[in-house]
C-alpha cells in the first residue's frame, strides 16, 4: 500500500513538472520568435524593407534548421535548438550588415 502511494505521488509530481517544462520552453520559443529579430536589427540604419525581408527569411529557416538539428542531437529539446539556430542566423547578417 505504501508503494502504491509513492508510485502515485511520483506520477503526479512527474506530470506537474512536465506541464511546467513545456510552458517554460514555449516561453523561450515565443521570446525567440518575437524579440530576437528586433533586438538584433534595431542598431543598423537599413531600410525597413530589408529588415522585414531578413526576418521573413531567417525565422522559418531557423525553425526548419532547429528541427533538422533535433534529428542529429535528439537529447536536446527542439525549442532550445531553434533558439540557438536563430541566434546564429541573426548574428551572421548583423555582422555582414555592419561591415557594408
Amino acid at each position: 500500500n505504501t508503494h502504491k502511494r509513492i508510485y502515485y505521488l511520483f506520477n503526479i509530481i512527474l506530470h506537474i513538472l512536465m506541464i511546467y517544462s513545456v510552458h517554460v520552453l514555449g516561453l523561450v520559443f515565443t521570446f525567440c520568435m518575437m524579440i530576437f529579430p528586433i533586438t538584433f536589427f534595431q542598431f543598423y540604419n537599413r531600410s525597413r524593407k530589408l529588415l522585414h525581408s531578413l526576418i521573413f527569411l531567417i525565422g522559418p529557416l531557423a525553425v526548419v534548421g532547429g528541427f533538422l538539428l533535433n534529428i542529429k542531437y535528439d537529447d536536446y529539446p527542439t525549442s532550445a535548438l531553434i533558439v540557438v539556430n536563430m541566434l546564429i542566423l541573426y548574428l551572421l547578417p548583423t555582422f555582414f550588415l555592419k561591415r557594408f
